[in-house]
């Protein structure tokens, strides 16, 4: 007896494991309202057309077997390559230097790329 009353051991397991529960659920709850407002208060990007003189280059890199798609625009060239690099980032930074290298020789002046994203996390 304690204070008087009987103890029931499955009674406070069962107690346990609904309290568990229940604190899981919140904690899920409050996970998911986080991510909502960090979506809410995300800065919205839209999409510009390139000025006329000028040319992007596209460069995608992956280190998985993934699909992508895209807008519609004029190829000049495509490559598919297989590496033995497992960095998400120097896979990425491979493709942009190839890119750069394909600009350079065909003189273009004016190009823009979309690897903003892979300098910031080299640094």
């Amino acid at each position: 007896m304690f204070q008087n009353h009987d103890i029931n051991p499955k009674e406070a397991i069962n107690r346990a494991s609904r309290l568990q529960a229940r604190f899981n659920r919140a904690r899920d709850s409050l996970a998911n309202n986080q991510q909502i407002r960090e979506r809410r208060n995300a800065r919205q990007v839209t999409w510009k057309p390139l000025p006329e003189d000028c040319v992007k280059a596209n460069v995608n890199a992956s280190v998985s077997k993934e699909r992508g798609i895209g807008w519609r625009g004029n190829s000049v060239t495509g490559t598919a390559k297989r590496t033995m690099i497992n960095s998400c980032i120097a896979v990425q930074a491979h493709a942009f230097r190839e890119a750069a290298i394909m600009v350079k020789n065909l003189n273009i002046d004016k190009a823009l790329t979309t690897c903003l994203k892979t300098f910031h996390d080299i640094d």
